[in-house]
């Protein structure tokens, strides 16, 4: 009896040890930016949606500015691009149906496509912004050179 009882302790004891380093990997999660896409725990690309919640998790006095900056840039650079977009296509589309084209339209729709461009890398400047200061309570301290001499 006494012999299955501290089998039974140990398992539990090893269960327990092995619960919390679990619990502690799911505490450090960083957010990485790679290639216009953000990817979050274990590989898992963020939603759009989740982005702003997952990262003003951060208590960081910066972090709502760059989230709100980001939202603002990337609406603009939607609305821009979409815009020319929809104008270039418009010309594009009469054109092709036999109509004249409207170089004055194709022109301004490229400006718009260009100015969503220009939103757009904004936004995605912010974005980096606010996953490195997500990041900085997770980055291990860089010894300072001039401490050690």
């Amino acid at each position: 009896m006494y012999h299955s009882m501290k089998t039974c302790f140990l398992t539990l004891l090893l269960t327990a040890i092995c619960s919390i380093f679990a619990c502690a990997q799911l505490t450090t999660d960083q957010v990485q930016y790679s290639k216009g896409k953000i990817i979050y725990h274990n590989q898992r690309v963020i939603k759009p949606k989740e982005i702003g919640s997952i990262l003003l998790q951060n208590p960081s006095p910066g972090m709502p500015r760059y989230i709100k900056k980001y939202k603002t840039n990337n609406g603009m650079a939607a609305a821009f691009a979409g815009l020319g977009g929809g104008a270039v296509g418009f010309s594009l589309g009469s054109a092709i149906g036999g109509g004249k084209i409207n170089t004055g339209v194709i022109g301004a729709g490229i400006g718009g496509i260009l100015i969503g461009v220009l939103f757009d890398s904004f936004a995605r400047k912010n974005l980096k912004l606010a996953v490195n200061t997500y990041n900085i309570p997770y980055q291990s301290p860089v010894p300072n050179e001039s401490s050690e001499k």
